[in-house]
């Protein structure tokens, strides 16, 4: 959307008629293309990992949650605000409760870079309690501030604890590539658990075709913030492909 204000606001200033009609004409198109649902749907579609059904996963599983899903900064503080990616909690919850998870790591850290806050895994934490999940079922890692701290930090804790999996990790589906190859490449060995879905299999309307939508351009500003992610991390070599 940043780039659509800028070509009109660059078109204000340009004298030849000609250059200004085309950068004109040139943003209304990018802008019908970013708002259009169905368009930004077929691209979450292709980079989401796809669900995978319950009745296919085994039994045993250690499932690794990874945080980010909760807004800190709301008050009062009697209560956990969850965002969209809540179905991280509610998934591992069902697979708890469907006995194909046996404990959980719940990992991730303070949310805020300064100021005193409390790790977000502990939250969590506190949401699987009050589901009636055992304190003796959960593990928690506490210190990490992205994905790839994520891995390496729950690779020292699963290390220190002598656990043997199998892992499950469980993350928002269009975070899965970059958070899969993080681990992998720390050395775990996991199956995926793709959670939170951004992207929809249902019959698209016409209106979807026409009206330029909001939510696209929110979506399609998640999707290249992933990717560009995504790519940073494989330029560093934090994750690996998979």
């Amino acid at each position: 959307m940043v780039w659509i204000i800028g070509i009109l606001i660059y078109s204000i200033f340009i004298k030849d008629s000609k250059r200004k009609k085309a950068a004109v004409i040139f943003s209304i198109i990018l802008l019908l293309f970013f708002s259009n649902e169905y368009i930004i749907n077929k691209a979450l579609s292709l980079w989401e990992e796809p669900p995978i059904p319950i009745a296919q996963l085994g039994t045993g599983y250690t499932a690794i949650v990874l945080t980010g899903v909760t807004e800190s900064n709301k008050s009062p503080k009697d209560r956990i605000y969850y965002n969209k990616g809540a179905d991280r909690v509610l998934h591992t919850l069902q697979l708890y409760k469907e006995q194909k998870i046996k404990s959980i790591i719940i990992s991730g850290g303070a949310a805020a870079v300064v100021g005193e806050q409390a790790p977000e895994a502990e939250s969590l934490k506190k949401t699987f309690l009050t589901a009636a999940i055992p304190s003796n079922a959960m593990i928690l890692e506490t210190k990490s501030r992205n994905t790839r701290e994520n891995a390496l930090l729950t690779k020292k804790l699963i290390d220190s604890l002598n656990l043997n999996g199998p892992f499950l990790l469980v993350t928002s589906a269009f975070h899965m590539k970059r958070a899969k190859g993080c681990f992998k490449k720390a050395g775990i060995d996991v199956t995926t658990y793709p959670a939170d879905y951004y992207s929809t299999d249902g019959k698209f309307t016409p209106d979807h075709f026409i009206i330029p939508s909001e939510r696209a351009i929110s979506k399609w500003s998640l999707l290249i913030h992933e990717i560009l992610g995504y790519a940073v991390y494989r330029m560093m070599g934090y994750t690996i492909p998979t």
